[in-house]
């Protein structure tokens, strides 16, 4: 008998939350929540066992990327009445300012523009998202 299993890392949509003061650069939007999940598979395509369940909120203002309590996740996935307040959110990735932010100093006035802190890549052949350092994908393990 031969038996073909893998596991796979999936991503889904759970909804959008909104409007919200985003946390990162203080304008208006709106949290698109999702869930990451790894999958125990057999034959690469049928779905046996789940584990490793995240909730992460992506303000739509300047992409911010947010780690959200796994409880309020629940809440948010069953469309219960639930307002995400800040201590619910780990800041994970801060975003792109829309606009550009002036900053006065003593001497002379510069403008400054807000850049995100790491550039994410994605696999062609999984869909996995890392760091823009990486050379093959820590999932599938295919080149970049």
């Amino acid at each position: 008998m031969f038996i073909v299993w893998g596991t796979d890392t999936k991503k889904k949509n759970v909804t959008s939350v909104g409007p919200v003061v985003c946390q990162s650069c203080g304008s208006y939007g709106r949290y698109n929540i999702y869930k990451t999940y790894r999958v125990l598979t057999f034959f690469f395509f049928i779905p046996t066992f789940r584990w490793g369940t995240q909730y992460f909120a992506e303000s739509t203002c300047c992409g911010a990327l947010y780690a959200l309590d796994k409880e309020i996740g629940k809440s948010v996935a069953a469309n219960a009445a639930v307002q995400i307040l800040p201590e619910h959110l780990t800041l994970i990735r801060s975003g792109v300012s829309q606009n550009v932010q002036s900053t006065q100093n003593t001497q002379n006035a510069q403008d400054t523009q807000v850049v995100k802190d790491i550039e994410m890549k994605k696999c062609g052949q999984c869909g996995t998202e890392t760091s823009s350092e990486s050379l093959f994908c820590p999932s599938c393990g295919a080149k970049f």
